[in-house]
């Protein structure tokens, strides 16, 4: 005997979420298998909370979800394996071709890759995307896009098909062959749950028919099933608009509503998010240098340009030093503990910002989530690509200080690039412990705030720490005249102590750099090995604060009679608060001011 297929594809139980005001309440919902189910609603009605809770894109406050009878919140990668998500702007990688997207897409659901690539090809040409498999999505217009995208939902085969307004932006013959592809799905035994406010293809296309209102389901059915529930015309506008009106006053009387063909073997790996990630990099990088060929000289000499600049200003401020081949001593190695402490602050401040990006910037953390690919891979790769970014922007500044050190001093010197990569990796992991504690003790309402503050304190603070102590010491702002002082170097430990290992390090010697590159690797892996399973809760928290809508706190109506100079101030100051960003580097240069501004205060003492 054949084992029977479970007759709800969709199961939803008293599903509530909340953000600033419940957006879903006490939801009930099944979809049968094998149907067209069509949920309508007015805007804010919670459709897409719904159905981002569904795919696992936000973390209900409460209620069950079942897939096909697999508890979507207690077994998520079971549930994804046979679902598919596309959204009303689905991420596309602007830098990848169709076939390469969809390759990527089978990648994630651990597609073989001989089937994967007999449906890519399938899809493309069902699509009539055969003339634009190779071209790079960049150059497609929205509804090429938009084939794409949902030639990537289809190419696993998902039981469950979930789209979130799926027409929108498209032309009419755009339109004609998406209803046809989903047709033809669900002919074949797949289920589809759709949103969309056009009414006339909700009305021809669906099954039955769903309408939400304020989180809550009003009526579902067919078409005779809602004209009886309703009394009102024949048409779906008529029935939608009588539920949608009944439904707002039964709320107000409750008081509820105020081309390359190259393939990877196994997708989902550490390896292959990898790979994913270095063809996006290395694509962005062509991009840049080839967009036009006058571009690219003037962008070549530009950088040339810089580079001996740069050079130029590392003999000016070193051709004057001591003999920088002599055996270090403690002044040697206090200025060099300086500078790493000054580079270390600096490389901080970047990363901590980097990591936040990498917890609050969707970008395509909807598909890599919605997918059963395991999150914590995808965070391990971003936290190692996120390192070597610094490194390298580190290492691009610090180099013409090292070449020239390395012509004064010798070749020693050349050890200062593994310590500045040594220290790229140690910034990395102690701004993923310090963005994971803001997390824990602050929330995620207020972390992405609290991280850019926090990054612009960290990349002025040594700074300012060294020149205000100079200035009470010396009277200048000069932190060479403060950390070569007598008073400093007495209380500094001997030069065989273990605090100079950097430092020396940097001066060629070979134990030490290994020392410190194998500590620095092993601090960066056992934070990746510790946080990366909580990734996955992290992006989720994040994710549920950064859709939240925005309260308007409306003091009084109307304009107020104000100058242009007060009303640009205004302005200024609203866009300051709303944005985490401006704010942060608003308070470093804030900061930055904080030592001379004492200077002349000492001064007209």
């Amino acid at each position: 005997m054949n084992q029977a297929v479970p007759s709800l594809a969709l199961e939803i139980r008293g599903l509530a979420k909340s953000f600033e005001q419940p957006a879903v309440d006490g939801l009930d919902l099944r979809v049968r298998t094998g149907e067209f189910y069509t949920l309508l609603g007015p805007n804010g009605a919670g459709k897409t909370t719904t159905l981002r809770m569904v795919t696992g894109l936000l973390k209900p406050d409460r209620g069950s979800i079942a897939v096909f009878g697999i508890d979507a919140l207690a077994d998520p990668a079971g549930a994804k394996q046979i679902m598919a998500w596309l959204s009303d702007e689905p991420m596309i990688y602007d830098k990848l071709t169709p076939m390469e997207y969809l390759h990527f897409v089978a990648g994630l659901w651990a597609v073989e890759t001989n089937v994967a690539e007999v449906r890519a090809h399938d899809l493309i040409r069902w699509l009539g995307l055969e003339t634009h498999a190779h071209d790079r999505c960049e150059g497609l217009s929205r509804g090429m896009r938009q084939k794409v995208a949902l030639a990537g939902a289809l190419v696993h085969e998902p039981r469950l098909i979930i789209l979130d307004e799926p027409f929108t932006g498209l032309d009419a013959g755009s339109a004609r062959l998406v209803k046809s592809v989903l047709r033809e799905r669900v002919r074949a035994g797949c289920s589809v749950v759709m949103t969309t406010h056009i009414l006339d293809v909700a009305e021809r296309m669906a099954d039955r028919i769903a309408v939400m209102v304020a989180g809550r389901l009003l009526a579902e059915g067919n078409m005779d099933e809602l004209r009886r529930q309703t009394g009102a015309g024949d048409s779906l506008e008529d029935i939608f608009l009588a539920l949608v009106e009944t439904g707002f006053l039964a709320l107000v009387e409750t008081g509820a509503a105020d081309r390359t063909g190259r393939r990877v073997r196994r997708g989902g790996t550490i390896f292959w998010f990898a790979h994913h990630e270095w063809r996006l990099a290395w694509r962005d990088w062509l991009w840049l240098m080839s967009r036009r060929r006058r571009s690219r000289r003037r962008l070549a000499l530009g950088l040339i340009a810089i580079a001996l600049f740069l050079h130029g200003f590392a003999y000016l401020a070193l051709y004057q030093s001591a003999d920088l081949s002599r055996p270090p001593d403690k002044r040697m190695l206090l200025m060099l503990s300086g500078a790493l402490a000054l580079y270390g602050s600096l490389m901080l401040s970047q990363a901590m910002e980097a990591v936040t990006r990498a917890f609050y910037g969707r970008g395509d953390l909807d598909l890599i989530l919605s997918s059963p690919v395991a999150t914590w891979r995808l965070f391990a790769v971003r936290i190692v690509a996120i390192a070597a970014t610094i490194a390298v922007m580190s290492l691009a500044l610090a180099a013409p200080f090292i070449n020239i050190l390395t012509w004064f001093g010798g070749l020693r010197w050349l050890a200062a690039y593994g310590v500045i990569v040594a220290l790229a990796m140690v910034a990395v992991a102690v701004a993923v412990v310090l963005t994971v504690g803001l997390f824990r003790t602050i929330g995620p309402k207020h972390t992405r705030l609290g991280a850019q503050i926090a990054a612009a304190v960290i990349g002025a603070s040594f700074v300012i720490g060294v020149q205000l102590a100079a200035i009470l010491s010396y009277g200048t702002p000069s932190r060479v005249v403060f950390l070569q002082s007598e008073a400093v170097i007495r209380f500094t430990p001997d030069s065989g102590s273990v605090l100079w290992l950097p430092a020396r390090a940097i001066l060629g010697d070979l134990l030490a750099l290994l020392l410190v590159f194998s500590i620095s690797a092993i601090l960066l892996a056992a934070t990746i090995c510790v946080f990366a399973p909580r990734t996955g809760q992290l992006v989720l928290a994040a994710a549920g604060v950064s859709r939240n809508p925005i309260r308007q706190r409306l003091r009084s109506s109307g304009f107020r009679e104000t100058w242009p100079t007060r009303a640009l101030r205004h302005k200024e100051w609203h866009l300051l608060r709303r944005d985490p960003w401006l704010m942060s580097q608003s308070l470093m240069q804030l900061l930055y001011l904080l030592p001379p501004a004492f200077l002349l205060w000492r001064d007209f003492l």
